[in-house]
């Protein structure tokens, strides 16, 4: 080969670099008669031509823009890493369409490096020519799928990052996008432009999607990675004729869901956030402290309201403790399913009479809406202490940050709030942000990694099982395939 041929894609490299260092774009445009391996062949010492890699940091820009003949040779590396096999399956269509960097790669976080490791085919159509532009302003449905090149695969969109052997397995059947951002939800606008062209739907972190999302694009099926369907839209769904699941009652969420209640009991009982954060300031000055006196729980009394699945595994854990526990719940159980499980049985006012710390476990129902409001909150010792992973609407959060104030009760943990994102300034109250006798967490019930790798991998099933023709175990509105519809479920939340 001419090595005058060959010196421009290397300048071109170096080029891009500094480029893409600046937030520049990048296309990679497949054309000409020659083979690229002398683009691969970048100047390294070692000579090796298989794994060329090109850092290129984006300063909090989004992903450059990439030939999407590489969409499904994408594989996730570290969490804030991308990794691009160009290989000679991928450039055999010839010269294809000038595309963005496939949603399904991790975008930067702040100042993260994307590493793009480009390997060449002898058997390549043609030769790569890489050249950089500044970045332009671009619509959302540009971000997306512009001139999108044909594909046998479908396409599926995911509305915010999954683990990613789901999104790896998933690949093999589908084309996959993945709205990448770590620091927001996506937008309406960004939704939509992800949804046209796209056959499937993976729904999460309680993204409304409604009629007007579903129109977007030819949608097929839509999966929910949630128990219960608060922002689908699943009537507009069936109108349309579209299938749409959601996830069966994993035992792993259950676990991992009692597990954190269990972390907030401790942390609360033992003022561990106080504690970090003296320790942090430099303030630790004395040995022996009286300063940051914790509660014991051995011998405490655990009020848990609703001994459902995540309550009887809470009232396991509390009892290694040795704490003695109550319970209230819509119906009592049996004496027997009591023993075995060591608990007793009381009415809702009595338990929040007695305990010495009280954790909110119940399914939300309309009943249950404002369940512990400012009398029941009166009803609490002054020192208890209350703990909420179930739905923040359960609690009357005005009347909670009340009783917060006026030393009612002497502490909470909340993990749920009666707003929540994305609805826009979703969290916590203000005032609850300042109180030291309050510790919050977003929403972490099922922040594992085992929880979450199980709940995706189900929703991977669901898909592929759509993907296929088959009908997904787990659908919700089976009257789509000419079935009787389900139950409407007595949960709202």
């Amino acid at each position: 080969m001419d090595p005058d041929v060959a010196a421009e894609p290397e300048a071109a490299i170096l080029e891009t670099g500094d480029a893409l260092r600046a937030g520049a774009a990048i296309e990679i445009d497949v054309r000409g008669d020659s083979p690229p391996d002398e683009l691969a062949r970048h100047s390294r010492a070692d000579g090796d031509d298989a794994s060329d890699q090109l850092m290129a940091r984006h300063a909090r820009k989004r992903c450059p823009l990439i030939g999407e003949v590489a969409a499904d040779h994408v594989q996730h590396g570290q969490p804030d890493t991308a990794r691009l096999d160009l290989n000679e399956d991928l450039i055999a269509a010839g010269r294809p369409n000038l595309e963005r960097l496939p949603y399904g790669i991790d975008p930067p976080l702040d100042d993260s490096i994307a590493v793009l490791h480009r390997r060449a085919s002898r058997r390549a159509v043609g030769s790569a020519r890489v050249r950089h532009r500044s970045r332009a302003r671009r619509s959302a449905a540009a971000t997306y799928h512009s001139s999108p090149m044909p594909s046998s695969k479908p396409r599926v969109f995911v509305l915010q990052p999954v683990p990613g052997e789901a999104i790896a397995r998933l690949r093999r059947i589908a084309t996959v996008d993945v709205f990448p951002r770590r620091d927001r939800t996506i937008t309406r606008d960004e939704l939509i432009a992800g949804v046209d062209g796209c056959e499937y739907l993976w729904a999460l972190g309680e993204i409304p999607v409604d009629g007007e999302v579903m129109d977007a694009g030819p949608l097929r099926f839509i999966a929910i990675m949630e128990i219960l369907s608060r922002a689908v839209d699943v009537e507009a769904a069936t109108q349309r004729g579209i299938p749409v699941s959601s996830l069966p009652n994993l035992e792993v969420i259950t676990t991992s869901t009692a597990e954190h209640t269990l972390a907030l009991i401790l942390a609360l009982a033992r003022r561990l956030r106080d504690a970090e954060r003296l320790i942090r300031a430099g303030k630790w000055r004395q040995y022996q402290s009286e300063a940051l006196l914790g509660t014991l729980l051995e011998g405490k009394v655990l009020g848990i309201v609703g001994l459902g699945n995540v309550g009887r595994k809470v009232a396991r854990r509390a009892q290694a403790m040795e704490m003695r526990i109550t319970y209230t719940d819509r119906s009592r159980l049996d004496e027997a399913t009591e023993r075995a499980l060591g608990v007793e049985w009381r009415a809702l006012d009595d338990l929040l009479r007695e305990a010495d710390l009280v954790v909110l476990t119940a399914t939300l129902t309309a009943s249950s809406v404002g369940l512990i409001d400012a009398r029941r909150l009166a009803l609490m010792k002054p020192s208890a202490l209350l703990v909420n992973t179930s739905r923040g609407r359960i609690v009357d959060e005005a009347a909670l940050v009340e009783a917060l104030a006026g030393k009612v009760i002497a502490g909470a943990a909340l993990d749920v709030f009666e707003t929540e994102p994305p609805i826009a300034g979703g969290g916590p109250r203000v005032e609850l942000l300042g109180m030291e006798n309050v510790l919050l967490t977003p929403h972490l019930g099922t922040a594992t990694h085992e929880a979450r790798s199980t709940m995706a991998a189900s929703i991977v099933s669901d898909l592929s099982d759509a993907i296929a023709g088959r009908r997904p175990a787990t659908v919700i509105n089976p009257e789509v395939y000419g079935e009787p519809p389900s139950v409407a479920p007595e949960r709202i939340g």
